[in-house]
């Protein structure tokens, strides 16, 4: 009888394992953060109110030992405010307004009218300096972003699987 329960206990525990290692919801998405090389933790959480709309932002760093020198994130963020149209071109506007002076490339991978998923890189001198995955929904009732960043530019090919499927998996809740 005790090894039938030991093998249950390691069944489930192997299948939590595998499962995305934090499940989560900002305005009306769930959304997951996948298991990469680490697990991940809350850095900040934010709501603010001003005229009438309400922002919150919540931001998740690796939770390590600090020993990498690396500087990647997941954020997720929601306003209350409806969102403005998800083109290539003002999305790759929006992107160059946070780095000026860097060149920015942008790739839309899927679109619909409730949302947008997206690549970008930025650039300075030619030498690629950041990467990430971005999905925008909006709604009447207001917009969405999550999004994952990374400067280890030289792991992006590996992580764009991980990061494609876990935004393409969040889902507005119904």
């Amino acid at each position: 009888m005790k090894t039938k329960y030991t093998l249950i206990f390691w069944v489930i525990f192997a299948s939590l394992l595998s499962q995305p290692i934090v499940a989560n919801h900002i305005g009306y998405v769930d959304y997951d953060i996948p298991y990469t090389t680490h697990s991940w933790k809350v850095a900040n959480e934010e709501t603010k109110k001003d005229k009438g709309i309400t922002t919150t932002v919540q931001l998740y760093v690796p939770y390590t030992d600090h020993s990498s020198k690396t500087m990647e994130f997941f954020g997720s963020s929601y306003s209350s405010e409806p969102g403005t149209p998800h083109d290539q071109a003002t999305l790759t506007n929006l992107l160059q307004n946070q780095f000026p002076n860097k060149q920015v490339n942008l790739n839309i991978i899927e679109s619909s009218p409730e949302s947008v998923l997206y690549e970008w890189s930025v650039s300075q001198k030619g030498k690629e300096s950041m990467h990430g995955w971005n999905r925008i929904f909006s709604k009447p009732e207001g917009t969405v972003m999550l999004g994952y960043v990374t400067q280890d530019v030289g792991n992006a090919a590996s992580l764009r699987p991980i990061w494609i499927k876990a935004l393409k998996d969040a889902k507005v809740k119904p």
